[in-house]
């Protein structure tokens, strides 16, 4: 589904037919994704929008059904969408979560090996890497330590 965006002096974004996301459960992420990558390539707040289906962005982290559109696409959508939304919180300078977002991206792209998705998370980090906390930089060098150990490259990608 495609949103056209109405793009107001405050540079904020709204899709046309926001109500459609509460309606198509089964597609947030890929609606979310649109509406987040419209922000961060067009300079937008989507603040309200977010802040509106908070509650289904949560409910939708993990996916539970069987089906193949679930177990296949699905995942790589959230873990899509954890990423645009990690970018468009580092970007408004949202730290703490941004870096969360970021984490749960790159943990997500790593269990898809989705080697794109991996080396664009990595890269983020890089770019936001003097805002993170400590325990997020540990985090993520634990990482590497262990990639390197186990013989992967994915820093080199």
């Amino acid at each position: 589904m495609h949103y056209r965006f109405i793009v107001h002096r405050s540079r904020s974004c709204c899709p046309a037919r926001i109500c459609r996301v509460y309606e198509g459960q089964d597609e947030i992420f890929a609606e979310l994704l649109n509406i987040v990558e419209a922000a961060n390539r067009y300079n937008l707040d989507a603040d309200h929008i977010l802040e509106r289906i908070e509650p289904q962005i949560a409910a939708y982290q993990e996916p539970t059904s069987t089906d193949l559109n679930t177990q296949q696409v699905l995942p790589e959508e959230a873990a899509r969408f954890w990423y645009k939304l990690a970018k468009y919180n580092l970007i408004k300078g949202r730290y703490p979560y941004g870096f969360k977002c970021l984490i749960d991206a790159f943990e997500r792209a790593v269990m898809l090996r989705h080697a794109l998705l991996i080396a664009n998370c990595i890269g983020l980090f890089e770019r936001f890497r003097v805002h993170a906390d400590p325990e997020i930089i540990a985090r993520y060098d634990m990482w590497e330590r262990n990639d390197q150990k186990d013989g992967f490259a994915i820093w080199n990608l």
